[in-house]
């Protein structure tokens, strides 16, 4: 029962901290107040384009947006 209490304590925590920095990495860039358009060439891979929105400094992470990608299955609607 205590490892049980423990266990979930060490659950919440981790949530708590997992939440905390998704959000600094998800947070807009404060340059997103604007409205920007940039271009994606056709044929993108997820990468390119996340490289290309880091660039242009529309996203903070590559990773974080590959990873939402990924988790969103969105890969297969992203069209250049």
């Amino acid at each position: 029962m205590r490892n049980s209490l423990a266990l979930k304590k060490i659950s919440l925590t981790f949530l708590v901290m997992l939440v905390f920095t998704g959000h600094l990495f998800c947070a807009p860039n404060k340059s997103t107040d604007l409205q920007k358009v940039i271009t994606i060439p056709r044929g993108y891979s997820v990468q390119k384009v996340a490289q290309l929105l880091k660039k242009e400094q529309i996203i903070r992470s590559i990773f974080i947006f590959k990873a939402y990608v990924k988790i969103s299955k969105a890969g297969n609607r992203i069209k250049a």
